[in-house]
């Protein structure tokens, strides 16, 4: 391959993520003419077609899709260190970031994170997308950080030791907290926790459809009622709150989003009559931005944010012998987390 022309990164990546000369170029807001002398100049230094025609479209050749990968962690370096700024100040910044959440998680922990934000970085942009092929897109970089939420017992960073693959081993993660799950049910609903294990199972469930975690739950109340299964399953534990709170259903949720949803819903917290597992909440990201001192503050942030946020104060009063609990005026994290 003769030296290769680093101002053609760029058409390179456009060329390989949208397979067409045209849309290509408008990606780079250049002409087609352009990007065509550009693809012939890429051919040229590969010694590849790179692009071919198959029937009315083109699509990779075999050398040209074993470049994607290489060619995004090529362009996010050289984006990296564009950003990087030893005097970081978040005041002035203009980072955007990109985050991927599920949306329980949006609904507890983004309240927070934007007050702090809105204070401490105004010029800071936060791009949140719901959680898909997370570590994918971790690794290749169309996602700055994400938080997921892993099943009990499984810690941070456990898949790279289970998977020897290649993204994995570039993954960071560092728990965010590890958060108790607690029963919602609506505010009349006639079941409480000294009713006992035979009215809990008489009540319909709703459950969550979440890898690893869904199994954990289900497998714990089949411990006790060989054939358990939730009558209603939701894709996220954010729905659960207000799916309860009119109906005659229990549903098992994280305890900080039932915190959070005691404030908006009328429903009731108690603990669960049999033992459920824990959960946890993982923050994770690209080693690439191990040294990046934006990346730094945001993850600072939201690990002294979230443990701030877990030891919220109860209100004894409404908590007890039964069981329940009511959250109280939780300090706003960004208060705390400035001091």
């Amino acid at each position: 391959m003769a030296r290769f022309d680093l101002n053609l990164l760029g058409a390179l990546d456009a060329l390989l993520t949208e397979q067409n000369v045209t849309r290509a170029a408008e990606a780079l807001h250049v002409t087609q003419p352009t990007m065509s002398g550009m693809l012939q100049r890429l051919r040229y230094q590969f010694d590849d077609p790179l692009l071919v025609r198959n029937g009315r479209g083109m699509v990779l050749t075999r050398f040209a899709a074993s470049l994607v990968g290489p060619v995004r962690e090529a362009l996010k370096g050289v984006g990296s260190l564009v950003v990087a700024d030893t005097a970081f100040d978040p005041v002035t910044s203009t980072r955007t970031f990109t985050m991927m959440a599920s949306h329980s998680c949006v609904a507890t922990l983004l309240p927070r994170l934007m007050a702090y934000m809105t204070t401490v970085a105004p010029s800071m942009r936060l791009v949140v997308r719901a959680q898909h092929e997370a570590l994918e897109r971790l690794a290749v970089g169309d996602v700055d950080i994400c938080i997921t939420t892993d099943a009990c017992g499984v810690p941070p960073g456990r898949e790279a030791a289970m998977r020897d693959t290649d993204p994995e081993r570039k993954l960071q993660s560092e728990q965010l907290l590890s958060d108790d799950l607690v029963c919602v049910a609506g505010r009349t609903h006639p079941f409480r926790p000294r009713s006992g294990r035979e009215a809990y199972f008489a009540s319909p469930h709703i459950g969550v459809e979440m890898a690893g975690v869904s199994d954990a739950i289900v497998t714990a109340h089949k411990a006790h009622l060989a054939d358990y299964r939730p009558a209603f399953v939701v894709a996220d534990f954010s729905a659960i709150p207000h799916l309860v709170e009119n109906t005659s259903a229990i549903g098992i949720v994280p305890r900080t989003l039932a915190m959070s949803a005691l404030r908006t819903h009328d429903i009731r917290v108690f603990s669960a009559p049999i033992d459920v597992p824990s959960i946890s909440q993982t923050l994770r990201w690209h080693v690439r931005h191990l040294d990046d001192p934006a990346h730094k503050w945001l993850r600072d942030l939201l690990l002294q944010g979230a443990h701030i946020w877990s030891e919220a104060p109860l209100d004894p009063a409404d908590a007890g012998a039964r069981g329940e609990t009511r959250v109280g005026a939780c300090a706003a994290p960004h208060a705390q987390a400035a001091a």
